[in-house]
């Protein structure tokens, strides 16, 4: 056609079987899908071919099959809704339970990608029924690896329901089945998860919960090391500069703790750099600036004067295009600003007009009543502290 040679319509109807012609889409679809690089990766030809596979499936199994790769894609390419209504479409009353199991599995992992802040209750419940039906069916089949990652599912569904004792157990469970399988990455994975879950339960009041967390992190650092793994290493190593640093613990212990979070939040700024990941950055910055305020007093410099540096270099990522993360900042920035070092008898006129602008600025950015009344009382402590310089 392309020399302009005369040929039959009959001769460009394809000479395969229909069996022959679903398995060349398929497996053109799947070689794409997962074989290809990043650089060479094309979704529009992947998803081609997923729908020709579909469409000529000789039977609801084999398109039940296909569809649960197709919707995995989507999944991947982070277009859950369109993983569920994929999913939803091979649906037929007819299917084996492995392929109803294989095609509720991938619909628990698009529900997961939609799970977001402030979490919806319908979705949750069915997150945690669909998966508990999925789990009973791993386990029956003994298969084990699928099981332990359903159980990591099932720990973070739980965390976020609050049921954290629950949680804990699925977490434990899916570790035993990693080290028992051999399969180091998976039970750093694991250990990585269980410290973030013991981490999340030390910052809402539970100090107990301390020292298993650094353990957990500690476990997951032996196996997720900085030439393996470095942006896991990194997230790790600011978890635990944020743990050393709140950490209860005696008097005398407390340098040698900040000294530690200190080394932890400087590995992850080495990764997380400011050009690279400023948002990621921002979020350490904002954290170490804390840990500064927390720390025994040094004798030769001002830990407040440090804090207010890495404040201010997470507000300069924080502007107003993230105005949650941004006010959360300058109320921290603010408190810190009332114990850094001042000449004595000194009033500082630069500092209090940029903390009246922070405070203001606050009060523009969020509705959070909280946050508000935050920001009023540091503006009313500087409108009583200009009172008394100006007598």
């Amino acid at each position: 056609m392309q020399q302009g040679i005369p040929i039959s319509p009959d001769e460009l109807i394809s000479q395969y079987s229909p069996f022959e012609e679903y398995r060349l889409m398929h497996n053109n679809a799947i070689l794409r899908h997962y074989a290809s690089s990043p650089d060479d990766f094309d979704p529009d030809k992947t998803t081609y071919f997923y729908e020709e596979a579909i469409k000529s499936a000789p039977t609801d199994e084999h398109r039940a099959f296909t569809a649960n790769h197709f919707a995995l894609l989507y999944i991947d390419l982070q277009q859950a809704d369109k993983a569920l209504q994929i999913l939803e479409n091979a649906k037929t009353p007819h299917l084996s339970k492995e392929a109803s199991i294989a095609l509720k599995h991938s619909r628990c992992k698009a529900w997961l990608q939609l799970l977001t802040i402030p979490y919806d209750a319908l979705l949750l419940q069915k997150l945690k029924t669909t998966l508990w039906e999925v789990l009973q069916s791993y386990e029956k089949s003994q298969r084990n690896v699928e099981a332990g990652l359903l159980l990591l599912d099932a720990a973070h569904i739980a965390n976020i329901s609050e049921s954290f004792s629950e949680s804990l157990g699925y977490v434990t469970r899916a570790i035993k089945i990693f080290q028992t399988e051999g399969l180091k990455e998976l039970e750093g994975n694991a250990h990585y998860r269980k410290g973030t879950l013991l981490y999340t339960w030390a910052q809402n009041g539970n100090p107990q919960f301390f020292k298993p967390a650094i353990e957990s992190y500690q476990r997951a650092l032996k196996i997720f090391t900085k030439e393996v793994a470095p942006d896991i290493f990194a997230d790790i190593h600011h978890n635990l500069g944020v743990l050393y640093t709140d950490m209860p613990t005696e008097h005398k212990k407390k340098s040698i703790w900040a000294g530690v979070a200190v080394s932890s939040f400087q590995e992850a700024l080495e990764y997380y750099t400011k050009e690279k990941y400023p948002y990621q950055y921002a979020m350490i910055c904002n954290n170490y600036g804390n840990a500064f305020t927390k720390f025994p007093q040094a004798v030769l410099t001002d830990n407040y004067e440090k804090a207010l540096f890495y404040y201010q270099e997470a507000l300069d990522i924080r502007t107003a295009a993230y105005p949650y993360e941004r006010a959360i900042t300058l109320l921290n920035f603010l408190q810190a600003s009332w114990n850094v070092g001042n000449n004595p008898g000194e009033f500082n006129e630069n500092r209090y007009n940029d903390m009246v602008a922070k405070a203001n600025e606050v009060k523009s950015l969020v509705d959070d009543e909280e946050m508000i009344a935050e920001a009023d009382k540091h503006l009313n402590m500087l409108a009583n502290l200009k009172q008394v310089v100006s007598k």
